[in-house]
């Protein structure tokens, strides 16, 4: 960025316009032009790709530190202010570590990480929620989030398992964070916690054995999410999809509040979201019949509610009747674990009553 022109006065002066980041003022990289993305190619290149590294993470790439929104961009040489390119910026960020990415390893998928971005964002990077705050007001907050990013074409989502900022986690939170987490694409623990803790999943002693359980979930339904990444990329449909995407015919569903949702086309899920809870309102959608993961597939006929009983183990999920998900026990470490046996679970049609 170069400063604006009523500001670029005499022959010392640097046309470089400076901003303020984290550790104090410095320069911002335009990535509006040729000039300013091959400069940063060549840095990511040298000096972190070309050193075994194969992705790129953008944090703290929302271009605020420029608080004079005259500050001038090359805008591929037309020229142009940060009032009318800011938002472009972020995504032009991520398309530059793309093609980085792809000039040093040409037969490997590039894998971009970005904190902000525009409209079309999903073309190149992932993306989270940013700094969210350790509260169980903020892990209902995030699951809204996720749904609305996905309807808006950013499947590949998530946020800060346990929380970003502020103190850690108590033991509750932190489990029932984790356990609405193992659903998200981005499921990632990243903390800066006040108190000097660092977030982790084995934090608390006490419920060891139901964070196992819930890391296995997703592990052996990792194959069934890339399914779902796959389809996002081809098709836009987002891997968690409000009740009313499925269901547009069912009302209820326009004004559910309850924060469930729906893994893929498949699965129903409702997370336990409250704190001290020994039950879980759930309204099953009209229009299918819902298998209970948890209890030998029992069977529910759509369109009510149920009080779902829960303890800090418990996970509420449904399978969708004539839904099919692909599982497998073979994933623990994704880099080196090869899938030998898969795991179909078929639902079939049946008509009930109202339980």
């Amino acid at each position: 960025m170069k400063v604006p022109e009523k500001e670029a006065v005499g022959s010392n002066a640097d046309p470089y316009y400076i901003g303020r980041w984290w550790g104090g003022p410095g320069y911002f990289v335009d990535f509006t032009g040729s000039k300013g993305r091959e400069a940063w190619s060549h840095l990511l290149q040298e000096n972190i790709l070309k050193m075994g590294t194969k992705t790129v993470w953008n944090d703290n790439c929302e271009f605020d530190g420029i608080e004079d929104r005259e500050a001038v961009v090359d805008a591929e040489g037309k020229g142009g202010t940060m009032a009318e390119y800011k938002i472009i910026q972020s995504n032009m960020m991520a398309y530059t570590g793309k093609n980085a990415i792809a000039a040093v390893y040409p037969d490997e998928r590039p894998y971009i990480i970005n904190r902000a971005g525009y409209a079309g964002i999903q073309r190149y990077a992932q993306v989270w929620g940013g700094d969210n705050l350790t509260s169980w007001r903020t892990l209902k907050f995030n699951v809204a989030t996720i749904l609305g990013m996905g309807i808006s074409g950013v499947a590949n989502m998530g946020c800060d398992i346990g929380g970003f900022a502020g103190g850690a986690p108590d033991a509750e939170l932190c489990l029932r964070w984790i356990q609405n987490g193992v659903f998200q694409p981005r499921f990632t623990m990243n903390s800066a916690n006040n108190d000097n803790t660092v977030t982790q999943p084995f934090m608390y002693e006490e419920y060891i054995d139901e964070v196992k359980e819930a890391f296995n979930l997703h592990y052996r339904h990792l194959i069934y999410l890339y399914s779902l990444m796959r389809v996002a990329h081809l098709e836009g449909l987002p891997v968690w999809r409000p009740l009313f995407m499925e269901f547009p015919e069912d009302k209820n569903c326009l004004t559910d509040k309850s924060l469930s949702f729906m893994f893929g086309p498949s699965l129903f899920v409702a997370t336990v979201l409250e704190q001290g809870a020994t039950t879980r309102s759930i309204y099953l959608p009209a229009g299918a019949t819902w298998y209970d993961l948890n209890d030998k597939f029992k069977a529910y006929s759509g369109g009510q509610t149920i009080e779902y009983p829960v303890t800090m183990g418990t996970i509420p999920m449904f399978l969708r009747d004539n839904a099919i998900v692909v599982t497998s026990p073979d994933i623990k470490r994704v880099v080196f674990d090869k899938v030998k046996l898969l795991e179909l679970t078929i639902a079939a049609t049946t008509t009930l009553k109202k339980s």
